[in-house]
């Protein structure tokens, strides 16, 4: 699903946005921020007991081993289901896949950008394609001079943009509401030198 971003365009979107702000935009991407395996696992073992337990009531003449096979046999249908198919990422609570996302992709800021800038003045732009999850995580040097609520106002509009299937496009336009919002507080400077290489990162787990 990373294949659905032009690493092209984003790559030039980020060249074109350095040479409105001398702060260091970085954009990783990523399918998915978790495997999420133990949910499969979690409602095959639940649906496993519900079927046990309607066995039991709506037939309490059958023999318990057939309950506890025909339970086993749902359990296992529900678990290959929800690990093989698109529905095994539904089927996750929203707050652990955030709780996923958000943990991710402050990982990738602190191995992509923290300590790499003179000015501390890096931007990641993190993107979880599965989860149509966005984080921009601004270095320290912003702290002080920009609100969480201007980085909020681009994480909205991003994924706004992914749910609609329009990867590429929020990409581009959120690496260039991010030179905006940084072009005040780290004005271009043409004998600033590329601290952090505009390549797009693809995180792999």
């Amino acid at each position: 699903m990373v294949g659905a971003l032009d690493t092209t365009l984003a790559q030039a979107a980020v060249a074109a946005a350095e040479k409105e702000t001398s702060a260091e935009i970085v954009i990783a991407v990523t399918d998915v921020s978790e495997n999420y395996a133990v949910y499969p696992a979690l409602w095959a073992a639940v649906t496993a007991v519900l079927a046990i337990g309607a066995e039991a009531l709506l037939w309490p003449e059958s023999h318990v081993r057939f309950a506890f096979a025909a339970g086993g046999c749902v359990g296992l249908a529900v678990w290959l289901i929800l690990s093989l198919t698109p529905l095994g990422l539904a089927a996750v609570p929203a707050a652990a896949k955030n709780r996923a996302a958000r943990g991710l992709a402050h990982l990738e800021f602190v191995e992509r950008v923290a300590g790499r800038t003179a000015k501390a003045n890096g931007i990641l732009i993190f993107v979880a394609l599965k989860e149509r999850h966005v984080e921009v995580v601004p270095d320290a040097g912003f702290a002080s001079k920009v609100g969480d609520g201007a980085w909020d106002t681009v994480v909205a509009a991003m994924v706004a943009s992914l749910r609609k299937g329009e990867v590429t496009e929020a990409v581009v336009a959120g690496v260039g509401a991010c030179a905006r919002i940084a072009a005040p507080v780290f004005p271009y400077d043409a004998a600033d030198r590329d601290e952090i290489a505009d390549a797009v990162v693809t995180v792999n787990l």
